[in-house]
């Protein structure tokens, strides 16, 4: 009996190891080559073709499910569209892109989840569109204007900036940058909600030097700021977004001079997102705790917060004292 079960645990575990040699491996990657697009597994291993029509192509990206790729074909207007393959080259679908992406060209295709695709599409040397289709429907779903578009880890949030057209003080038009999140102006606002700096309370022209880093866990983001007034000041901004309702804004004063001027000049967060580390190639320059930075104003706040409800307490107690020295002595005079 027992020997029964021994040849029937060997049968077992010989069609697991044969089915998982023959299982397709995972981590495919996808390129182009001479026009057409080309699949092959993740150790450069059985190149296949899956096209053969010629039109020039751009962008081949694969769904997260590693079942379909997207990329961009057309050079003119009418041409421009995205095509949606299988891993057999069968076509399944056409997406035709909008007005603004068949004028220009699209510089990145990027699947979002299995069912959205995200085009980022250059529109001038200032500023671009970053569009997010609906693959089943084929309808854009959403639709951002800026530059340096980045999404955080879990695809819930895009950040970028804009240029904010402002005067100075001698009346010259001059433009300073902005980064919104997801349509909402995040950086730089002052206490007034969506109040866009150069305000009342910063008059500083705002110049984005680095691209924009979202710690792993998605609750802050980090990027370089300088501050154009007098004299040019540097900042490491930290936004925490842990709050949906506000986002607060911690500004760290650099010490490094012209960070983000360098092209080997970056920014790396831990993977436990509790410090971020600034790279001038593969130096290391200076290491942040953000978790002491970020909670250290609001324990300025805290503290604050105290000590007024502590002198109110004080006024209180002295308001109190002197009204019973005066009722005493009011009492004294009638007796």
């Amino acid at each position: 009996m027992k020997r029964k079960y021994y040849y029937t645990a060997i049968l077992c575990l010989s069609i697991f190891l044969i089915s998982v040699s023959q299982a397709e491996p995972k981590n495919k990657k996808v390129f182009i080559k001479n026009n057409e697009i080309w699949i092959v597994d993740n150790q450069a291993l059985n190149p296949r073709q899956l096209t053969e029509d010629g039109t020039d192509k751009d962008n081949p990206a694969l769904s997260p499910d590693e079942t379909r790729i997207a990329y961009n074909v057309g050079k003119f207007i009418k041409e421009k569209r995205i095509i949606i393959i299988g891993l057999e080259g069968q076509l399944i679908k056409t997406l035709n892109v909008s007005q603004e992406a068949g004028k220009k060209s699209i510089d990145k295709l990027e699947w979002l989840d299995n069912d959205k695709i995200g085009i980022e599409v250059h529109l001038n040397p200032w500023y671009g569109a970053y569009q997010v289709i609906d693959t089943t429907t084929g309808e854009m779903i959403a639709d951002f204007w800026g530059g340096n578009f980045v999404w955080s880890p879990d695809r819930s949030k895009i950040a970028y900036a804009l240029p904010n057209y402002i005067r100075d003080a001698h009346g010259n038009l001059i433009s300073s940058d902005v980064l919104s999140i997801n349509d909402i102006t995040a950086y730089p606002v002052d206490d007034t909600p969506n109040e866009v700096y150069p305000s009342k309370d910063d008059p500083h022209k705002h110049h984005f030097k680095t691209e924009f880093y979202w710690s792993p866990n998605g609750n802050y983001l980090a990027f370089i700021d300088e501050h154009e007034e007098d004299s040019k000041r540097e900042y490491l901004v930290l936004l925490n977004l842990k709050n949906e309702i506000s986002v607060s804004q911690t500004l760290i004063p650099l010490t490094i001079g012209d960070f983000g001027n360098n092209p080997d000049d970056y920014l790396k967060w831990s993977k436990d997102s509790r410090t971020i580390t600034l790279y001038r190639g593969n130096k290391e320059l200076w290491v942040v705790n953000v978790l002491l930075e970020t909670e250290k104003l609001n324990l300025q706040k805290i503290i604050f917060v105290l000590f007024i409800a502590l002198l109110i307490l004080v006024l209180l107690y002295i308001s109190f004292s002197w009204y019973k020295r005066s009722s005493r002595g009011h009492r004294i005079l009638l007796s």
